[in-house]
């Protein structure tokens, strides 16, 4: 069997981490980990948006300068569709910035005011294979469902009962039971 020590290292957790969360209590670094995670895809969309825009715009722009003056109806009307094209989807993406970046508020706010949810039982390992992409990791304890890391995966022995604290379906930490 793995030792404590392995688990933690395995699962990203720390020894200090576990007692805090064994006194019903997070530490300050989960928190902060909790309550962040998510913030880099408002980012992505919020960069993707602005290089739709700008591609959008730049290219209605280009095509314009590229007519013969005085431009024809139907030039004109191409050039309105890539302008209205770029600022469509650009406001599509920014939207799901918003959405995410609402959904980072909501877990803040969960993290900020929770208690570690305690689940103990029988653990039962799964592993989604999945075709050009990693495969992923997770364990049913006492009939919740976690995303594990691979490392972490291994160390676990099936059919052992551990005990599991979370926050808002995230795994903190685990330990094996007596």
């Amino acid at each position: 069997m793995a030792s404590l020590e392995q688990l933690a290292a395995a699962h990203g957790f720390t020894l200090e981490e576990l007692a805090l969360n064994r006194d019903g209590k997070l530490d300050p670094k989960q928190v902060k980990r909790g309550g962040d995670a998510g913030r880099g895809w408002g980012v992505f969309f919020i960069i993707l948006a602005v290089l739709v825009l700008g591609a959008g715009e730049g290219g209605a722009a280009a095509f314009f300068d590229s007519l013969r003056k005085p431009p024809d109806r139907v030039d004109l009307n191409a050039v309105y569709m890539m302008a209205g094209a770029g600022l469509f989807f650009a406001l599509c993406f920014l939207a799901v910035a918003i959405a995410q970046f609402r959904a980072v508020s909501r877990r803040r706010a969960v993290y900020a005011v929770a208690a570690p949810e305690v689940v103990e039982g029988p653990v039962q390992k799964v592993v989604i294979q999945q075709r050009r992409q990693h495969d992923t990791y997770r364990y049913r304890i006492g009939g919740r469902d976690f995303a594990a890391p691979e490392a972490g995966w291994k160390l676990i022995e099936p059919g052992v009962r551990y005990r599991a604290y979370s926050v808002a379906g995230d795994l903190l930490s685990i330990e094996p039971l007596p």
